[in-house]
């Protein structure tokens, strides 16, 4: 069998670095978004778990467990998402590399 040409390498190369920055990189906000949704339920739950809120519930203390309670919701959702991206990101790069 015949070793590609040196044409053939640099436009499949060309091709796989287009299709990473047309495919990949309108969703690296998404990581960005996750950092931010993990920290807030982070935040939320450490709020709620080690400080003393005490029995009256003022809006803030609502305000917070409910966005702690929808971040709790979206991660699940969020990590699917990002851990789908990061290996279909690593394949293509692995794919660049040869």
């Amino acid at each position: 069998m015949e070793k590609p040409t040196k044409n053939w390498q640099s436009l499949r190369l060309a091709v796989l670095n287009r299709a990473e920055r047309s495919v990949f990189e309108p969703f690296k906000p998404l990581y960005t978004i996750y950092a931010s949704v993990c920290l807030c339920y982070l935040f939320g739950f450490a709020r709620f778990n080690f400080f003393d809120v005490g029995s009256d519930y003022t809006f803030s203390s609502v305000l917070i467990l409910l966005i702690a309670a929808i971040c709790g919701a979206l991660i699940p959702v969020l990590t699917g998402s990002v851990l789908t991206i990061h290996f279909a990101h690593r394949r293509l790069r692995k794919l660049a590399g040869e």
